[in-house]
């Protein structure tokens, strides 16, 4: 799974825990509305005409029949009229009728006309006959006359259990569905994964493939060239240089011969350059003159043809004339053509050591770094120092570059 299928992933998981969240905290305040709309309905049905009926009062006695028969029992185990001025002027603990204590914001909120609800704080002077219930939720109905004027509060006290027992439903039911969901999404997320991964090592398979096909026929392009030059163009060249030789001994004006010698030092120094370039293609440049010898050329034709500055430093333990030299001579050519053509380099180091029958090369510049793409050539060098037990590795430098490590067995191939 890439990092934008993870980062998809862990996005849907905390959006699927915050609605989880969001769902348990809209449930509880819903059934809490839905809990005081019915009280308000029922205050809204309470016989009062006004606030100022005593105990003895005919509508003393109606309201209290009505709290009894509508209100108490079941969830609702108190209930405190309050009048304006912080006088308990009805309620079920008879001993709190006609007390008066300090309003505090939700009653003072009710007598605004707002509905409230909250848990019991019952730790008041007012509560002293709630504590023995446990765990409440109050509620804060106004009360309106005839006219619609706000002449008091009804205090409501309700036992949470039955409530703490509804929410703890729907909190089971959400964080199943959560989890159900969330186990389904990584199922999904991982068996994407598995396809995107199958896929990936599938088209890598047939990109090495191709790779390895491109390099045979590479090989073949080269090993074609390599016998044209010399079939076609070395030996032919040998015999104008013959006949340039044979021509000059029976030639007698001085200019004319002179002529010709030019021509046949003319000739050898195209037949030495095509040999060189022979010896380039074939890959046997290593073999014939050492890894130091190879290198230095290297280094040499990239300073003539470019502006880098190349500093070269090659142990004598590392002078090897065996594949595994050759190995990380096209190793270093590789990393030399990406800098010369991607880098934007001015400076490139070669370091090139053997211990431990370990031969290590590394090969830093100070460009604008490796952009993490292989292409074909870094896939065929892979692949030639594979052959040899070897092995490359490329990291950025700081605070700009790039180092190519190169590691090959010394014993890889007899010498």
């Amino acid at each position: 799974m890439g990092r934008l299928g993870l980062l998809g992933l862990v996005l849907a998981a905390a959006l699927a825990v915050g609605l989880g969240f969001r769902i348990e905290s809209t449930a509880r305040s819903n059934l809490l509305q839905g809990r005081a709309s019915i009280l308000a309905q029922v205050v809204a049905d309470l016989p009062i005409s006004d606030f100022s009926f005593a105990p003895e009062s005919p509508q003393f006695g109606q309201i209290s029949e009505e709290v009894e028969h509508r209100l108490l029992g079941g969830e609702t185990v108190r209930v405190k009229m309050w009048a304006p001025d912080g006088t308990i002027i009805y309620s079920d603990a008879e001993a709190l009728i006609g007390e008066q204590f300090e309003l505090h914001s939700d009653l003072i909120a009710g007598l605004a006309g707002e509905f409230s609800h909250k848990t019991a704080d019952v730790d008041g002077a007012s509560n002293v006959f709630d504590r023995e219930f446990g765990r409440l939720i109050e509620f804060y109905l106004p009360v309106r006359d005839d006219s619609g004027s706000v002449i008091g509060v009804l205090e409501v006290y309700e036992r949470s259990a039955p409530l703490d027992q509804s929410l703890s439903e729907i909190r089971s039911d959400v964080w199943w569905s959560v989890g159900i969901g969330l186990t389904a999404l990584v199922a999904l997320a991982l068996a994407v994964g598995v396809s995107t991964a199958r896929s990936y090592n599938r088209s890598r398979r047939q990109a090495e493939e191709l790779a390895i096909s491109i390099t045979r026929a590479r090989e073949g392009e080269r090993s074609r060239l390599v016998n044209a030059l010399h079939d076609d163009v070395s030996q032919p060249l040998y015999r104008i240089l013959f006949g340039l030789q044979g021509c000059r001994h029976r030639v007698s004006d001085p200019a004319v011969s002179d002529e010709m010698v030019r021509l046949e030092g003319l000739t050898r120094e195209i037949e030495s350059r095509i040999r060189s370039e022979l010896r380039r293609l074939h890959g046997s440049v290593v073999e014939e003159t050492g890894l130091q010898v190879a290198l230095s050329e290297l280094v040499d034709t990239a300073r003539r043809e470019t502006d880098l500055e190349i500093s070269l430093d090659v142990d004598d333990s590392s002078d090897l004339r065996s594949e595994a030299g050759s190995a990380v001579y096209r190793s270093i050519q590789e990393s030399l053509f990406n800098i010369r053509r991607h880098a934007g380099a001015s400076a490139v180091s070669i370091a090139v050591t053997t211990d431990n029958s370990t031969m290590v090369a590394i090969v830093s510049d100070n460009g604008v770094g490796w952009n993490g793409n292989e292409g074909i050539g870094l896939v065929t060098t892979r692949q030639i120092l594979q052959s040899v037990r070897g092995d490359l590795k490329i990291r950025l430098r700081r605070p700009r570059g790039t180092t190519v490590r190169i590691t090959v067995p010394t014993e890889a191939v007899p010498t």
